[in-house]
């Protein structure tokens, strides 16, 4: 495996769905590049910040906090969503609908 290059000046990313199974591993390779990492959580998760990244913990939904918590940030990376196919008016919201949002 090749080391990723380390960057020279504070490059913040801005991460949705951090603690999800893709976030949570994006999140430990983006800290391992030299990047500053901003997520926005539904609660606290104590190892994404043992790790360095800056938690905002709120509802993607609400503007001002979604506003807060990328605010600065040179790049968006969104990971949020609902994996379950199937349940219709829920699987569009949490998807299409929210990154929209975003």
């Amino acid at each position: 495996m090749i080391d990723p290059p380390i960057l020279k000046s504070p490059f913040i990313i801005f991460v949705t769905g951090a603690s999800g199974f893709v976030g949570r591993h994006l999140c430990q390779q983006l800290i391992k590049t030299g990047c500053s990492v901003h997520a926005l959580v539904r609660r606290e998760d104590g190892y994404l910040s043992s790790i360095g990244v800056k938690l905002w913990v709120g509802d993607m939904w609400n503007q001002e906090t979604l506003l807060q918590a990328s605010c600065g940030a040179n790049a968006v990376i969104h990971c949020a969503g609902d994996p379950i196919f199937g349940n219709g008016p829920q699987y569009d919201r949490s998807n299409v609908q929210l990154t929209e949002h975003l």
